[in-house]
């Protein structure tokens, strides 16, 4: 039986396991205890069972909530709201029956898209900074959920298209990821 790491992509398992495929990409060493802890919340709450009970519709604005609620939170509890909107995008992305490795995959593979996008200076901040303010963090956040809103007016134009689905897909991996990268940033002492 292969183990967690075993299972997942060559670039995934590299960052989980801490190692530098780049000099240019610092990677994060508690990225894979963040998305642990996402899956541990999601085994604990219902979040599992309904992102499969709902359809597109009702997934987008539960969602949407979850968002909605960082910005009404502060502190702690701001940091249990971006943890709860993670496990949303990652319930949502296990109900397309992926596999959990799967998914811990490719969020790993988007967290280093994003750290080389930040080293190519296409992103003008890092999420997971601990020095970028939570409004700026969200307004990054908003605007990749603004693009699974766009993906769920596509697959539900075209409901059998492979290629509008995978959009979706990537999309919600893209929103799981600032999510984790944001989690990230309360890790990282001052």
């Amino acid at each position: 039986m292969m183990s967690f790491l075993e299972a997942i992509s060559p670039t995934a398992r590299t960052l989980l396991n801490g190692d530098r495929p780049d000099r240019s990409v610092k990677n994060s060493p508690v990225m894979m205890d963040v998305i642990m802890g996402v899956m541990d919340l999601i085994e604990k709450s219902n979040d599992r069972i309904a992102a499969v009970d709902f359809d597109l519709d009702l997934k987008l604005a539960w969602l949407t909530g979850r968002v909605g609620d960082i910005a009404k939170t502060m502190g702690e509890r701001r940091q249990q709201a971006v943890a709860h909107a993670a496990g949303a995008a990652f319930a949502w992305l296990l109900a397309m029956k992926l596999p959990e490795t799967d998914v811990v995959a490719r969020i790993a593979d988007e967290r280093l898209r994003q750290r080389q996008l930040f080293a190519a200076r296409k992103l003008t901040f890092r999420v997971d900074s601990k020095a970028v303010g939570d409004w700026r963090k969200l307004r990054a956040l908003v605007e990749e959920l603004g693009e699974v809103a766009e993906a769920v007016d596509q697959l539900e134009a075209h409901p059998r298209s492979r290629q509008h689905r995978a959009h979706m897909l990537g999309e919600l991996v893209q929103v799981a990821a600032v999510c984790v990268a944001w989690l990230e940033s309360y890790e990282v002492p001052s």
